[in-house]
């Protein structure tokens, strides 16, 4: 029985460790092959198939209270789903989609955490790092303004981000599979041993971060560096005194160069980005708005917004630089409180590490402002931090 039981585990550890390996790799490198873009969410929904369960038995080992709070969303949750196709006619494709994100987003707090994620997750993201390394220095070498044109409408045309320069020197390579890096480097941070082998791959895992030249990475960086040295150093007051001042030596001399990027970027953002934010952000709760009802209650999911601006066509759009808005016009104030509600719950319930709350807002004040909440990214990272949570536990290292 005991034999039985060992290789029942190990082959689902085998199988655990291929779809989620398959769902990530698929995810940073759906630029260079936008076909793997298809197995993402079916990789994701084989790992809680196969997870079923030991989900249940998960379930069950919390209190009562929150796994009967978690089987009622799942149900109510299935109960909305009809009603956005029956009775509001949305497109049913994209309602099971959103369907499947946020059923799944709660549930993946109780499929079992594995130290092979870790490896997993840090290898892709060093592999990523790499290729945007590589790709900033093809870039430079062939730079030329019909050359920068040419590779920035292909990747524009195709939907699979945008790269672009403002001096032709320095490239901001801004494209699908970006959006794990900086939890990448932050895991990667507390996770991995103090080595050179450790220092070197932060440091090429920081410079692809650079690259990606999104403002909200390099907000996200520096509150967490603050935040994890604050951590480090709290059991010693000397510490303290010495990181704070050897900080303020080190933001004395790049404070002139940080405002005056952050004041570029924030005019360039005016004339563009933060335009088409600000239109998204009126577009999606004017459209909600439209009733109490559905003020409340929310258009549906997989709701979509027929309309073409200036900036963009939304026709049939499902993902907006301010998704969280386009959730809360799917759900309403009521529904979107409640799901909100219950993550921060399961969040607290199986977190319960102070290295692993500051990742998880890191990661949250980057990705609010970004398409890279409330999809599968977002599923991926709450495993990725339930896991790290389990290895930090069985090193007793780190406490809480």
């Amino acid at each position: 029985m005991q034999i039985k039981t060992n290789q029942a585990r190990s082959a689902y550890d085998i199988l655990l460790g291929l779809f989620f390996f398959i769902c990530l790799f698929c995810m940073t490198r759906q630029t260079n092959f936008p076909v793997l873009s298809k197995f993402i969410l079916f990789s994701l929904l084989m790992i809680f198939f196969i997870s079923v369960p030991r989900m249940i038995r998960n379930i069950r080992s919390v209190d009562v209270f929150l796994s009967r709070t978690v089987v009622i969303y799942t149900l109510a949750l299935f109960i909305y789903l009809m009603y956005s196709v029956v009775f509001l006619g949305n497109n049913p494709e994209f309602s099971i989609r959103f369907f499947m994100i946020l059923m799944l987003l709660p549930l993946c707090y109780f499929i079992p955490g594995k130290g092979f994620f870790l490896k997993i997750f840090i290898f892709l993201m060093a592999l990523q790092s790499i290729y945007l390394i590589i790709f900033e220095l093809y870039m430079i070498f062939n730079s030329s303004p019909a050359f920068n044109s040419m590779i920035r409408f292909q990747y524009l045309s195709a939907g699979l981000g945008d790269i672009y320069t403002y001096n032709g020197y320095f490239f901001k390579i801004q494209i699908l599979g970006n959006s794990l890096l900086p939890t990448g480097l932050f895991v990667g941070t507390v996770y991995l041993k103090d080595n050179f082998f450790k220092k070197i791959l932060l440091l090429v895992m920081l410079s692809a971060v650079i690259i990606a030249g999104n403002f909200a990475f390099f907000v996200s960086i520096g509150i967490f560096f603050i935040g994890y040295y604050f951590f480090k150093s709290t059991k010693n007051l000397s510490k303290i005194t010495k990181r704070l001042f050897f900080i303020m030596i080190i933001m004395s001399i790049i404070i002139t160069p940080i405002i005056s990027y952050t004041t570029k970027v924030l005019e360039m953002k005016s004339e563009s980005s933060l335009s088409i934010r600000s239109e998204q952000f009126d577009l999606l709760l004017k459209d909600m708005s439209v009733s109490i009802g559905s003020t409340l209650f929310g258009k549906g999911l997989g709701n979509t917004i027929t309309l073409q601006s200036n900036y963009r066509d939304y026709s049939k759009a499902i993902y907006y630089e301010l998704q969280s808005i386009y959730i809360l016009n799917q759900l309403g104030f009521i529904n979107f409180f409640i799901f909100i509600l219950l993550n921060i719950i399961l969040s607290i319930r199986f977190f319960g590490n102070k290295y692993i709350y500051l990742i998880y807002l890191c990661y949250l004040i980057y990705a609010i402002t970004n398409p890279y909440i409330f999809d599968s990214a977002n599923i991926i990272i709450i495993m990725i931090l339930i896991s790290l949570k389990k290895e930090l536990q069985k090193r007793g290292t780190i406490d809480a």
